[in-house]
């Protein structure tokens, strides 16, 4: 007589035999809950906002610079304008006139002729308004 354990084995062993190898089930992720999803969901969307915020932050700066830069440009323009006007007008001072005296007690106070004479055209300017 067969012990019953090994009668148990050899008809495991038939039926194991008999049949295909038992194949794995198709690997899928495994289902992500509900919330993890919602949250990496709402990661994604807040990085790229903030990847959006920087590149209009970074766009911004690039505008101001360049305005920056304009507003200097023509800073620059007017004030050699405005210093070829000042040598016109004193080239045009009659030495030893009333106004010639008079911009010469205004010009001691600034650091030269030209200097002066811009600041007195920037202030008759001033002064007539637009």
């Amino acid at each position: 007589m067969k012990d019953p354990l090994e009668a148990l084995i050899e008809e495991l062993r038939a039926e194991y035999e008999g049949q295909e190898a038992p194949r794995a089930p198709p690997r899928t992720p495994p289902p992500v809950p509900r919330s993890d999803l919602l949250g990496s969901l709402k990661a994604a969307y807040e990085a790229l906002d903030r990847q959006e915020e920087g590149e209009a932050s970074r766009a911004r700066a690039r505008a101001e610079e360049v305005e920056r830069r304009r507003r200097e440009e023509l800073a620059r323009r007017q004030r050699e304008i405005r210093a070829r006007e000042a040598q016109a007008f004193l080239a045009a001072l009659a030495p030893r006139s009333e106004e010639a005296r008079w911009f010469q007690k205004f010009s001691a106070h600034y650091p030269n002729d030209l200097e002066a004479a811009i600041a007195y055209l920037d202030a008759l300017d001033e002064a007539e308004g637009p």
